[in-house]
């Protein structure tokens, strides 16, 4: 193969890779918006606490939002812009950040190593329509914890 079609090659594979990293974030982008739009057609009022008492669990809806899941209550949790540390299993996250051990607080405390912004309480059926959010026909959201 010559020098030119090996260089026009990797020109092309380098301008679909970039196409498919354009549209993965768009995607990524108008789920977050969407999350977003909930918030604020829900009404939904911040809390500035969730009793954790033992552990909690969570999972992830964007690189901005998690669903937070205790023994018997849900909320909606936002980051402070994206947190990376969510889809990068194999990154270098940070320890969490605790301000009370039984408990998990705005603006100080932290998921994976990102701070948390804010929170707001959710019942179970918005807990189910929020991880329907960007979800495919069929398709299924696997859980992290």
């Amino acid at each position: 193969m010559s020098r030119i079609t090996m260089l026009l090659l990797l020109v092309f594979l380098g301008a679909c890779t970039s196409q498919a990293q354009q549209a993965e974030r768009q995607a990524r982008q108008e789920q977050t918006d969407a999350v977003d739009d909930f918030v604020a057609i829900s009404e939904l009022e911040e809390v500035e606490l969730i009793r954790t008492i033992d552990r909690f669990e969570y999972d992830q809806l964007t690189d901005s939002y998690v669903i937070v899941t205790t023994r018997k209550k849900y909320y909606l949790v936002q980051f402070f812009g994206r947190c990376r540390e969510l889809t990068t299993w194999d990154a270098d996250v940070q320890p969490d950040f605790r301000y009370d051990a039984k408990a998990l607080h705005a603006g100080v405390d932290t998921i994976r190593g990102c701070r948390i912004k804010t929170m707001y309480e959710i019942d179970e059926v918005q807990a189910q329509e929020l991880e329907q959010i960007g979800v495919a026909p069929g398709e299924e959201r696997t859980p992290t914890t």
